[in-house]
């Protein structure tokens, strides 16, 4: 596990969430959650203390179960108050899934433990009802440091353990391509990219099918690094 992970003996997490993703069967993104990200104060998304301000996010439209739509898909914040786990660490988890469309879009951020990293990503797989399946890169960049262009979510605080303190906090919103005319079943997270970072996934939907995608994946549509299986979408 990376060096910014919750251990065993972290109140907030418990041994259900951190057992779940091993277990052969997919089980909701939310019984997977491992790391507290948001909070009033103080919570440690990062492993080094600091997490994003739940006023700010709330100020932003995000809320407990409110859903907002980013990049075409209808992604809900996770119904976690603050202080309380809300996203998972990317590992392998297996996560239940249901729909039909053209892009899976997951709300995520990456983190360093006590500094600027360069973001966090890896391969997953996506498992189709027909048993077919198909595999995809997802990367996202640091959540104190990555790049204003194409984040989805800009706070204009952290908290830290010594306070609140002015510095953008980001999170992305990512797209990567589906098997067309496929119903999801459920889908693999990526594997842990290392013991320097963690890939934080928040939300995660099916995108519909939508009217005017060509059907060929080029680049990324977040200006991400290439999907694989595809590139990312371009519209006419």
């Amino acid at each position: 596990m990376s060096a910014g992970r919750s251990g065993p003996s972290d109140p907030a997490v418990g041994g259900s969430a951190r057992d779940a993703g091993r277990a052969d069967r997919p089980v909701p993104l939310e019984r997977l959650f491992d790391n507290v990200g948001t909070s009033d104060a103080a919570a440690d998304l990062d492993g080094a203390g600091n997490s994003l301000p739940a006023r700010d996010l709330a100020a932003d439209g995000w809320t407990p179960v409110r859903a907002l739509t980013l990049d075409g898909t209808r992604l809900e914040w996770p119904r976690s108050a603050p202080g309380r786990p809300d996203n998972v660490r990317a590992d392998g988890q297996r996560v239940a899934l249901s729909g039909t469309g053209d892009a899976l879009t997951f709300l995520v951020t990456g983190s360093s433990p006590g500094r600027v990293g360069p973001g966090a990503g890896s391969a997953g797989t996506v498992h189709y009802r027909d048993g077919s399946r198909s595999t995809y890169a997802l990367t996202a960049p640091d959540w104190s440091g990555g790049p204003l262009t194409t984040k989805a979510v800009a706070l204009p605080h952290l908290n830290t353990p010594a306070g609140q303190r002015r510095e953008s906090a980001l999170l992305y919103a990512v797209s990567v391509p589906l098997a067309r005319d496929k119903a999801v079943a459920s889908l693999t997270l990526p594997a842990d990219p290392g013991p320097d970072a963690d890939l934080h996934v928040f939300a995660l939907a099916v995108r519909p099918p939508a009217a005017g995608w060509s059907g060929t994946w080029a680049a990324s549509t977040s200006g991400l690094p290439p999907v694989a299986g595809g590139d990312g979408a371009r519209r006419r």
